[in-house]
């Protein structure tokens, strides 16, 4: 595998690096952070997916980035292409990343909702939708799976049945823009200067604003298994959405509709598409507990049934 990866470096033209280290989170296993002359860079191996839609995630970041949001661009190798392939692998990697690598916080929350703003905001001329976690085929495809092939499972998502179709009727209803579709904490970096930098648009589509914000209020702003009313009002300084009213009386509803497709997602990736890769469900474990842990938190405080704010 290190024949491979110098190979792929000489092609981005980055033949001599100070060290590569592997970044172990979720499915990224055989990711890689590059340090070289004290500048940081991600390369991000993607496994039995269509070239299409690599290079639509590139494209998606490419669009935000021109309207001003601080995004990771993408290294051209030296054909001008953006994408190595290495028999059924294909490889991008990221310019160099400013300052440091690190976590969001409190301080910088308005910041990261000032970005989300204009994420939000960007044209969406030129793009075409996609099939991403969240949309409203892949959510029902989803259910109906679990169904088929996990029915013990399935026993748990009695709320998620009697309740998705009306709450993807009303995201329906919502004007639609492109979203980043995975505001966590792998995606979205610091500076030293406290400037949020986005990456990863893997699940990056056009549909409604509300599920970065549930995303976010997720990942971001619940804290010891307590949504942190104070985070979120942090985050909405800088969001700053003539809708968000709009979005708020949806919020509690589609913080649980998210939480139910990661955590079918999870189920199916573990016990159906994974059966055997026992790494792979031991970096889920903890992820699981944190979403059953807010799924849990919604339902017995009721939240779905009035504004979060």
């Amino acid at each position: 595998m290190k024949g491979i990866i110098s190979q792929i470096l000489d092609f981005f033209w980055l033949e001599w690096v100070d060290t590569i280290e592997r970044v172990l989170h979720g499915l990224a296993n055989n990711n890689y952070k590059i340090t070289k002359d004290s500048q940081t860079y991600y390369l991000k191996s993607i496994y039995r997916r269509w070239l299409k839609d690599i290079e639509s995630e590139i494209h998606y970041t490419e669009q935000v980035s021109k309207f001003w949001v601080d995004t990771i661009e993408f290294l051209r190798w030296k054909n001008w292409k953006k994408i190595y392939q290495y028999k059924n692998t294909f490889y991008i990697i990221t310019s160099s990343i400013p300052g440091i690598y690190s976590s969001p916080n409190i301080h910088i929350y308005s910041r990261i909702g000032s970005q989300v703003a204009k994420i939000h905001s960007t044209p969406t001329k030129g793009l075409a939708p996609r099939m991403t976690r969240t949309t409203k085929d892949t959510t029902l495809s989803l259910l109906s799976e679990l169904k088929k092939k996990l029915p013990e499972a399935y026993k748990n998502f009695e709320w998620y049945e009697k309740n998705i179709k009306h709450i993807l009727e009303k995201i329906d209803s919502h004007p639609k823009t492109i979203i980043h579709g995975d505001l966590n904490h792998h995606n979205i970096i610091v500076t030293k200067w406290w400037n949020p930098y986005f990456l990863d648009f893997e699940e990056t589509n056009i549909w409604s604003p509300i599920i970065d914000i549930a995303f976010f209020i997720i990942n971001f702003c619940i804290i010891n298994g307590e949504l942190n009313k104070n985070l979120y009002k942090s985050f909405l300084q800088g969001y700053n959405n003539p809708n968000i009213s709009q979005y708020n009386s949806l919020l509690g509803e589609v913080i649980l509709l998210v939480s139910y497709v990661n955590s079918l997602w999870i189920a199916l990736e573990c016990w159906v598409k994974r059966p055997n890769s026992k790494m792979f469900r031991y970096s889920q474990r903890f992820r699981s507990v944190e979403i059953q842990n807010t799924i849990n938190y919604f339902k017995q405080k009721e939240l779905w049934k009035h504004t979060i704010l």
